[in-house]
């Protein structure tokens, strides 16, 4: 199991959606609220999808941005998007072998993505290994809450329950559509991240973390 992709209706009313937020200046808001530094720095941004994100990295003054999703169908939105950029990257490949050396990257970015990974834990390691020393690992995850406000099929019961069936077997033999908070951060913790923010929103749980 590689992970999950969105099949082409969804993922085009995600690229919508997000074409909306990203004009609203929302996005641009989120990454200048971390206040962090990006000028000339690598950013890394998993499962990345639309390639909006890439643009707010480069307008923040980043040095290269690497692009990596398993979707084809985003990475034909994004290259389209982002042609002309010479200071971007693009990997089609899951969330579980980023193709990148040990800390080779000053931040990773994982928006509301890493329910998709069939092996939550793995990723949380994967990042940290191509982190640098005092890079900083920015996390976003819907909570059941989000689930019921979203379409019919995300709501199944065992996709609300598939999570905690997660926690406690380590397979994932049900799709998940939502992570579990105090899991996500046990996996941090355990993997050697000093967790420095936690957000919690009605809908979405936020988490910065560093090396």
């Amino acid at each position: 199991m590689a992970g999950t992709v969105m099949d082409n209706e969804l993922s085009n009313i995600y690229y919508q959606k997000n074409e909306e937020l990203y004009i609203e200046g929302e996005w641009h808001r989120e990454i200048k609220g971390l206040g962090l530094n990006f000028k000339n720095k690598t950013v890394l941004d998993l499962a990345a999808g639309t390639g909006h994100w890439e643009e707010v990295f480069l307008s923040l003054g980043a040095g290269k941005v690497i692009w990596q999703d398993l979707s084809e169908y985003f990475y034909e939105k994004a290259q389209l998007r982002l042609q002309g950029n010479d200071n971007i990257e693009f990997f089609i490949g899951d969330m579980l072998s980023v193709p990148l050396e040990n800390e080779s990257v000053d931040f990773v970015m994982c928006r509301d993505a890493l329910f998709h990974s069939p092996d939550e834990k793995k990723t949380v390691a994967e990042i940290f290994r191509v982190l640098k020393e005092g890079g900083y690992f920015y996390l976003t995850a819907r909570n059941w809450r989000r689930i019921i406000r979203e379409p019919l099929n995300w709501k199944s019961p065992l996709k609300l329950i598939s999570p905690h069936i997660y926690r406690f077997t380590g397979k994932k033999s049900i799709p998940t559509a939502f992570v579990l908070e105090t899991y996500t951060l046990s996996h941090m913790n355990e993997c050697g991240f000093k967790v420095d923010m936690v957000n919690r929103g009605d809908s979405l749980f936020s988490i910065l973390a560093s090396k």
